[in-house]
């Protein structure tokens, strides 16, 4: 135990000696000058934990390299172990971990315990917690078919063996100390990670939401119609373009992230559903702060009973609803995504997709403010979707007068088919985009005709220099555009 107390001490008397001795590995010498080039791999958030047959909630903040965290039992809270360590470049974690002395053996007394941390040499950050005599190393890994995070590796434990007088039983001295190794199994899923970037998603009921109506000529309808003002303007076969009885919901936010707006929509395709049930659920959850998006989706092709629907984080029920990330089919997206389906090949400039489906009930002046259409956005987060999507920002397009236009489904469906009179499935002749426009095709021709041939060139070849395509992500964000109101009347 002596032998190695003085450079134990010197390596635990701060976390800015720990990082000097684990810098000096890696090339300390010119590091502080390099560190601002430098991108370590995010462990931050909540992680869940199986140690020794035991579930823990382990909580890690990452400020740059460093890291700190501690981990507690999910339902009562007692701490188990808190560590301050490093992370470097290929995704090793390299922590000091203290356990508490909830962790002890029930016959071990607290004077023995107390004796064990001091001949630990106890730091004062983590009073009375034992501290385990060497690194523990654990690699991030990250299964990118199952959107699940790991960190490979195991964590040990302190065993004491004291020594008690013969005629009192009373605790005598420390015979010895032993670190042991336990079974450990550290991950977290796409919705942990959403629910520590956006705070807690609750369950819903989709009847909660507002009606979005189908009508004909304004006018109600109460079952399925061929065509209709506002068809869900998705790519459905059938009568699933005008069937009525669909939701869209704004969930609670979370205390933990007041601004971060989640949205749910519950979709009906066939008239064969009771009230209650649903063709399809969506939900998209948008933290301003940080741009961060995450979205989740159920399984195509089933009916879902609308009233209870469970968090994506509900271990237990998650999987009745949401489905699970697996490649997307279809020949016109590929890649992967929630369900099959690649949410970012829609919402390719923004969080939230407005259309004058959802329009009813969400003003087009309402998207652009509340639902963050030109501010920060991460379109891939975790890489869900394999691929981010992408920003066009051609200047001076008078698209642009009011949102970003993105690629995807935007180039291809969206913005040909907003931008005429007579629509698919639509009972109304009408120009969609810009909303309330009410000239003619003349009007229309002269005032955007021109930025809808540049949205043409630019969806054929992103690469146009007059295009100024960039990866819809926060790392390359796109300055908001100038909102001014545009003309209705010709």
């Amino acid at each position: 135990m002596a032998r190695h107390s003085s450079t134990r001490a010197g390596r635990i008397a701060g976390c800015g000696i720990l990082i000097m001795l684990v810098l000096g590995m890696v090339g300390s010498a010119n590091w502080q000058t390099q560190a601002q080039d430098v991108s370590y791999p995010s462990v931050a958030g909540d992680w869940k934990v199986k140690l020794g047959g035991q579930k823990l909630k382990l909580s890690i903040t990452q400020k740059g390299r460093e890291l700190t965290g501690e981990a507690r039992y999910p339902r009562d809270g007692r701490l188990s172990f808190a560590f301050f360590g490093t992370i470097d470049i290929a995704g090793e974690v390299v922590i000091d971990v203290f356990w508490s002395e909830n962790e002890k053996a029930p016959d071990v007394r607290p004077e023995a315990w107390a004796q064990a941390v001091k001949d630990r040499y106890a730091n004062p950050k983590y009073p009375n917690m034992l501290q385990i005599d060497g690194l523990v190393h654990l690699q991030r890994k990250q299964d990118t078919g199952t959107m699940t995070e790991s960190l490979d590796g195991k964590l040990v434990i302190p065993s004491l063996k004291v020594k008690l007088k013969a005629d009192t039983g009373a605790f005598e001295k420390i015979d010895s100390i032993t670190d042991k190794e336990l079974e450990t199994e550290i991950k977290r899923s796409y919705a942990d990670r959403c629910e520590f970037e956006m705070g807690t998603i609750p369950a819903f009921n989709c009847l909660d939401g507002k009606l979005l109506e189908i009508t004909v000529a304004g006018a109600a309808q109460a079952t399925p119609v061929a065509r209709c003002d506002r068809p869900v303007q998705l790519p459905l076969d059938g009568d699933g373009q005008c069937v009525p009885g669909s939701r869209l919901l704004r969930l609670p936010r979370s205390a933990e992230h007041p601004k971060v707006l989640t949205i749910a929509i519950c979709r009906k395709y066939t008239a064969a559903l009771k009230a209650e049930e649903f063709s399809d659920i969506a939900m998209v959850s948008h933290n301003p702060a940080t741009g961060n998006t995450c979205f989740f989706q159920s399984e195509l092709g089933k009916v879902y009973d609308g009233r209870k629907v469970p968090s994506p984080t509900d271990e237990d029920h998650a999987h009745d609803v949401w489905g699970d990330r697996k490649a997307d089919t279809s020949p016109s997206r590929g890649f992967f995504g929630p369900a099959g389906v690649r949410c970012n090949a829609c919402h390719a400039a923004g969080p939230f997709l407005w259309t004058p489906y959802v329009g009813q009930i969400v003003s087009s002046d309402t998207a652009l403010t509340d639902w963050n259409g030109e501010g920060l956005y991460q379109s891939n987060f975790a890489d869900m979707f394999g691929t981010t999507s992408k920003f066009l920002t051609p200047e001076s397009n008078a698209c642009r007068t009011c949102h970003r236009l993105g690629d995807g489904t935007s180039c291809s469906d969206h913005s040909p088919e907003f931008t005429k009179f007579d629509h698919a499935n639509g009972s109304e002749r009408k120009i969609w985009m810009p909303p309330d426009f009410t000239g003619t095709q003349a009007d229309f021709d002269r005032d955007y005709g021109p930025a809808l041939q540049q949205l043409a060139r630019c969806c054929a070849d992103p690469t146009l220099a007059e295009c100024e395509a960039r990866e819809a992500t926060t790392d390359s964000p796109v300055a908001h555009v100038p909102v001014r109101p545009v003309r209705r009347d010709r």
